[in-house]
This record gives structure tokens, sequence and C-alpha cells, in this order.
């Protein structure tokens, strides 16, 4: 295939910033050419990378090309890759708190056991990452993380919602279509309007969440705790509600829609 041409970049990003309204990943994916250079070469090696952080300080890779790169253990804290390319790139149990991933691109990247605490991944495109056991509490995550497994991670109060502040470019929100979520401390966090269609929420911790007006069709929450959870407006067509922890103190439950559609004891 022909890579993508530097003139038509800026209008493609343009068009991927506004992703979760427009369009659904696959069809936003046919757009482009996962095998082109910048989606498949890295352009620094990993001692390379090493020798920027030990040179001192938040290291810039924004816009790099670092696909397919291990770059896992690093202390890359503050890292600034927003733009870069990261497909395929392994950050497994590195130190990236606060670091920013803002349009960066990270399809199948492994960002096990990784330290992302107040990390920023806005308008990303991660579809099936792995964020595995990841600590990502506070962390801001909008876009396209579709078939991502976050199993076992910390979202506490993490900020995956609609981003009310942005409305003028479309419903900028998390996508977490078929994601897997099995056992991952929720707890807190602001998953509004997000779209959890088919995603895997078993036994996760969910005290406080905010879904509501989320999109939950075929999702599964089976032994789920969801003391507090909200859940005004969302679709619980075909939603798993087994076994629930609190499930009797789910808040806004007569006000979801296909409720009797759900799937419960």
């Amino acid at each position: 295939m022909t890579p993508i041409k530097t003139g038509i970049q800026s209008t493609a990003l343009l068009a991927l910033a506004f992703w979760p309204a427009l369009a659904g990943a696959q069809d936003m994916m046919a757009g482009v050419d996962l095998k082109s250079p910048q989606m498949t070469e890295a352009k620094l090696t990993r001692d390379e990378v090493k020798a920027m952080v030990d040179a001192g300080g938040p290291v810039d890779l924004s816009r790099k090309w670092l696909n397919g790169l291990d770059l896992s253990r690093l202390d890359l804290k503050g890292a600034d890759f927003s733009h870069a390319r990261l497909n395929g790139t392994k950050l497994a149990e590195s130190e990236l708190n606060g670091a920013r991933f803002d349009l960066a691109w990270g399809v199948g990247a492994d960002f096990g056991d990784a330290e992302m605490e107040g990390a920023s991944l806005f308008q990303g495109q991660f579809p099936k990452a792995s964020f595995k056991a990841a600590n990502l509490e506070k962390a801001r995550i909008v876009g396209n993380f579709d078939g991502a497994d976050f199993s076992e991670a910390n979202l506490e109060t993490a900020r995956m919602g609609v981003d009310m502040k942005n409305q003028s470019m479309g419903l900028l929100r998390a996508s977490l279509r078929s994601a897997k979520l099995d056992g991952a401390n929720v707890t807190g966090a602001d998953l509004s309007k997000a779209d959890l269609s088919f995603a895997k929420l078993r036994e996760a911790e969910l005290p406080g969440a905010d879904l509501s007006g989320a999109k939950l069709a075929g999702a599964d929450l089976t032994g789920a705790n969801v003391e507090g959870m909200k859940v005004e407006g969302a679709d619980l067509d075909g939603t798993v509600l087994k076994n629930l922890d609190g499930g009797d103190r789910i808040v806004g439950l007569d006000e979801a829609r296909n409720v009797k559609r759900a799937v419960r004891d």
C-alpha cells in the first residue's frame, strides 16, 4: 500500500480527533494505512531513548516514530508522547506518571504493570493495547480503546467520560467496545456516555463510578461491586447483571434504558 502522504497527515489527524463522535473504530481505521512506515517503523532506538532519559528532565518524544520498540522498565515520568507512533511498542513496567499520549497511536501497545497515574491519553488511538494491571489512577482516557485489556488495572477516579469542555468539537469520550476490565478498580471513575458495548467488567470494583448515559449493551458485569454506581440514561440492553455486590444500591436504575432487557438473577 502507498504510505500516507505528509500533505494529508494534518487532515487525517483532525478527523481522528473527532473520531468518537463521527465514526466507528473500524471505519476510521480503514482510512489509515497501518502498514505505512510511520505506523510500522522506529526512528530511534531504545539506547537513544534511554540516553535522553539519562540526560535528565522530562523526555520529549512527541511526534516520534517509536513503533515496535522495547521501552519497558524505563523512567519516563512526565514524558511527552503526544502525536507519537507507538504501534506494538512495549512500555510494560515503565514509570509513566504524568506522561502525555494525546493524539498518539498505540495499536497493540503494551503498558502492562506500568505506573501511569495522572497520565493523559486524550484523543488517543489505542485499540487492542494492553494496560493489564497498570496504575491509571486519575488518568485522562478519551479516544479509541476498543478491545484493549484493562484487566486488574487501577482506574480509580480516572476521567473517561464525555468532555463537556469540547462539545464544539464533537462528543469526546472513551470507546471501550469489547474491552476487558475484569477485576479492574474503577471506583469513582467518570465513564459518563462512554461506549462499553460488549465490554467485560466481571468482578470489577465500580463503587461510585459514573456510567450515566453509557452504552452497556451486551456488557458483562457478573460479580462486580456496583454499590453507588450511576446508570441514569445508560443502555442496559443485554447487559449481564448477575451476582452483583451492592446491586440493590445502583443509582438511577429506574432511569436507565432497556432495563427489562438486562440479564439479571
